[in-house]
């Protein structure tokens, strides 16, 4: 299973960056300044996975050289070679026999594992937190046998040095894990916080297991103060002992949250539009690991225990924190502490031990795989966690702007600015130096301040262009966060389409370069997109690209071609929610609300947290003259999405329609909880009240 979730094409949007840093380094430059920007170049930069970049460049390096091709498809061969590797050795640390275990405990452990897979999976990426989850599984029963190594104190009192820093004993291990670790990521710090944990609960855990044992204070204190120490031997000095500290304070400032800028750090609750099983399987593992923790309290590991604990808190937090939290949750299980199979009391407990040990984990096993499994094959589990990985190996479709990266890459346009789902792909892929190019910890807050106002697409934003510049814009078309730029940059005389593809388009600033008509350039990115269409063999990517197709024929202004390659697309893959919420558009624009109303349904069905579909659904519903079914469409939107403004005033309105004053006064006063400055709901509220 770790192996199908992982042989997903590659959709991660960071690589790209690492790419370009590998190299550099390999050329001979460590940065120690963010050397990719034309708008903070002298900014400092920590570079805390220096060593997961040369992987990276050499993955990336040697896959080019065996295809005799250095393409971007050639590469991302390599990179997802390397991911599956990274997380099949990931399964394997956690469920490798324990000295002394059985049969049935491997299965349990094992069954324990395949259902953290479930919340893991969106973290099976080619990122450094892919090696950080294995040197977590493999540092934690070392920290644990650091502190229960048997010995007498007065030799443990006498021991120097060398023996503190032996590889081959429990607590002599830890340093220099660490010190591998933080050439590769900086969730290194979690070794000492880990040592430092255990050392503090170490009477706590004697009085609950009744197995009182003197503490090694000097190997513990030894093993702690390396493995800080070890923090700092990197290239980057003395700052990587700060980097938590930058890493803690870096989201917010500037009036940007940058929480609900970059989806992995929003809170799992908050990940809109995607993530609908893996919540549900969140909520089950936690209350799974609790019965796991109250059935076996007097033999679990205490730092286990707080370790899951955590991690469950930090990834309720942050989506990108979910790999530690199912991590966490496996380490439950391969506690050799453990029991074999929870101690059920009465007939129950009677029954299962008269069962073959194995059996029931096993069976259970192969029932999830039987049902998952195929799923992840044809692309149904992705599609509907709303997700763009596609199940086998290349590139995402209709992901990366490989159009508008050739361009830059040879037109001399430096000072490019980029929608955070280009930034990476265009550094990767040309010399451009952009505005923002993803990195949080590289840029100050108030540039992150000004890169918002411009993705805005206000006329201000055209104006600190201007201010800035900038030479050439590469929108992707990831997400929707390109579309208000998009149109701005369209309807203005200064700025010009340069390139176009199913990735993104790249404008140039008219006069910068001296360029074709912009018109044949949609129109032949639209035809081209249409036959790659056609020709693609699997469904689910056919479909991706008539919707790359559709937005192309969208900007161009044809929306009749938008809507025939929606329809081409949708006889493809039927279920696939982006072509039914576009259909819907269309169908709403049109105003045809019976049946745009269908396909936003259709689309809500596919991913259930696809939050513009259930607004849209309710929208229409209301022009309908149906005030009842709006109710529930917008009940589920605000469900999704609470932060949507408009959808707890779209729900005022409905229930005001549907003779609930209480009810629409409530929603509307949550509307304006989040838009205060609205005269609209204010006046919409001063109605409401005195009706």
């Amino acid at each position: 299973m770790a192996f199908l979730l992982a042989r997903h094409s590659l959709g991660d949007l960071d690589i790209w960056l690492h790419w370009r840093a590998g190299r550099d380094i390999l050329a001979g430059t460590i940065p120690h300044a963010n050397t990719y920007s034309f708008t903070a170049p002298d900014h400092p930069w920590i570079d805390h996975e220096w060593l997961f970049q040369v992987l990276i460049a050499l993955a990336g390096k040697l896959a080019a050289a065996l295809s005799a091709l250095a393409t971007p498809a050639s590469i991302a061969s390599g990179w997802n070679m390397l991911r599956v590797t990274l997380a099949v050795v990931l399964v394997l640390v956690l469920v490798r026999p324990r000295p002394g275990g059985t049969h049935t405990r491997a299965a349990w452990n094992g069954l324990g594992v395949l259902a953290a897979l479930g919340v893991l999976w969106p973290r099976l990426t080619i990122r450094p937190e892919l090696v950080s989850y294995i040197l977590l599984a493999v540092t934690v029963p070392r920290v644990e046998a650091c502190l229960r190594t048997e010995g007498d104190q007065r030799a443990d009192l006498s021991a120097g040095l060398p023996a503190a820093l032996d590889p081959r004993t429990p607590c002599g291990y830890l340093p220099w894990v660490t010190l591998l670790w933080a050439q590769f990521h900086g969730f290194s710090v979690l070794v000492p916080g880990l040592i430092l944990l255990a050392g503090l609960l170490h009477p706590a855990q004697g009085l609950l297991s009744g197995r009182r044992k003197a503490m090694p204070l000097r190997r513990w204190a030894l093993a702690l103060g390396f493995s800080i120490l070890a923090l700092g031997l990197t290239p980057a000095g003395w700052r990587g002992w700060t980097y938590p500290l930058l890493v803690l304070g870096q989201f917010r400032g500037g009036g940007v949250d940058l929480q609900a800028t970059i989806s992995e750090l929003a809170p799992l609750a908050q990940t809109i539009n995607s993530l609908a099983w893996t919540l549900t399987a969140y909520r089950l593992l936690v209350a799974w690991g609790l019965l796991r923790i109250i059935l076996s309290w007097r033999r679990i590991s205490l730092l286990r225990v707080l370790l899951f604990a955590a991690a469950a808190a930090a990834a309720w937090q942050g989506e990108r924190n979910i790999g530690l939290m199912a991590v966490a949750f496996a380490l439950l299980h391969t506690d050799r502490a453990v029991p074999e199979i929870p101690g059920f009391p009465g007939l129950v407990g009677r029954r299962l031990r008269a069962i073959p040990g194995p059996a029931v984990p096993a069976l259970a096993m192969l029932a999830v795989m039987g049902l998952w499994a195929p799923r992840i094959l044809d692309n149904t589990f992705y599609l509907h966690e709303g997700v763009a990985w596609r199940s086998g190996g290349g590139l995402t479709p209709g992901l990366y702007p490989r159009d508008a990266a050739k361009v830059l890459a040879g037109a001399g346009m430096t000072r490019t600015f980029t929608n955070l789902d280009a930034a990476a792909y265009v550094l990767g892929n040309s010399p451009a130096r952009l505005f923002i190019d993803g990195r949080t910890e590289a840029y100050p807050a108030s540039l992150w301040g000004v890169y918002h106002r411009i993705k805005s697409g206000t006329r201000e934003s055209l104006e600190e262009l201007d201010r800035r510049q900038v030479e050439a814009v590469c929108l992707a078309f990831g997400g929707g966060a390109y579309a208000p730029l998009a149109t701005a940059l369209a309807g203005d005389s200064r700025w010009s389409t340069a390139a176009a593809g199913p990735g993104g388009i790249l404008w140039r600033r008219a006069g910068s370069v001296a360029g074709p008509d912009p018109a044949p350039i949609l129109t032949r990115a639209v035809d081209r997109t249409l036959d790659q269409a056609a020709a693609e063999p699997d469904p689910t990517r056919s479909a991706d690209l008539y919707l790359a197709a559709a937005r192309l024929a969208r900007q161009a202004g044809a929306d009749d071609r938008a809507h025939g390659a929606l329809d081409r697309g949708l006889r493809r893959r039927p279920d696939h929610p982006g072509l039914l919420h576009n259909l819907g558009n269309l169908e709403m624009s049109a105003g045809k609300f019976t049946a745009a109303e269908g396909y936003f349904a259709r689309a809500a069905a596919a991913n259930p947290r696809q939050a513009g579909s259930l607004l849209n659904a309710g929208v229409c519903a209301l022009r309908r003259g149906d005030p009842d079914a709006a109710t529930r469409w917008f009940g589920r939107a605000v469900a999704v999405d609470p932060q949507d403004f408009q959808g707890w005033a779209n729900l005022a309105v409905a229930r005001q329609q549907s003779g609930d004053r209480p009810g629409a006064i409530a929603a509307l006063d949550k509307a304006l909880a989040l838009r205060p400055g609205d005269q609209r709901l204010q006046a919409m509220r001063r109605q409401l009240r005195g009706s």
